[in-house]
């Protein structure tokens, strides 16, 4: 027990050493799987840390209720607008989405209010930004299929889209989606 000990820590005090070949046979096995489940144990913890530490947000805004008087950069005539007026926030006015993420950028706005897949996609297609969405929505939006009046794609387009929001598989979709 003393030797195993010794091997696993690595200390090799050098008081017991296996002579024989079936000795050192077992040594060697017994060292490489010490050397498995240290590296294995320290990769556990590091990972441990590293998802705790990932969860504790590092965005200034984590809730609705720190719009109140922020800065946000909202893009003209879009409900962002409306959405900073109705939170209590000082909206600055931009004339796109790019302009208002430079504000954001510039330190001139706290955070954009805006559609979470445009920002998603600006996030995806950007990833050296320190930016990040806030863990919090603002109001929800469904989306639709138009089709003509009697269409014959209208019956199945709703059973489809029925089936796979019943089965979770909108809620997939959507979660894949994110960055």
């Amino acid at each position: 027990m003393w030797f195993a000990l010794v091997t696993l820590t690595t200390v090799g005090y050098g008081d017991r050493a296996p002579v024989s070949k079936t000795g050192r046979a077992i040594t060697a096995v017994w060292m490489v799987v010490s050397l498995i489940a240290v590296s294995s144990i320290t990769a556990g913890l590091a990972s441990a840390f590293t998802l705790a530490l990932a969860r504790n947000s590092t965005a200034p805004i984590t809730n609705p209720a720190q719009l109140r008087g922020a800065v946000i950069a909202v893009v003209r005539g879009t409900t962002s607008e409306l959405w900073a007026d109705r939170m209590g926030a000082k909206s600055l006015a931009s004339d796109n989405l790019k302009q208002a993420i430079d504000l954001v950028e510039q330190k001139r706005a706290e955070g954009v209010i805006y559609d979470r897949p445009a920002l998603r996609y600006f996030i995806a297609q950007n990833p050296k930004t320190d930016l990040q969405i806030a863990p919090f929505d603002l109001a929800s939006q469904t989306y639709g299929f138009a089709v003509r009046s009697g269409s014959p794609l209208r019956r199945p387009i709703n059973v489809t889209v029925m089936s796979m929001h019943q089965v979770g598989e909108i809620r997939n979709i959507v979660d894949a989606a994110l960055p």
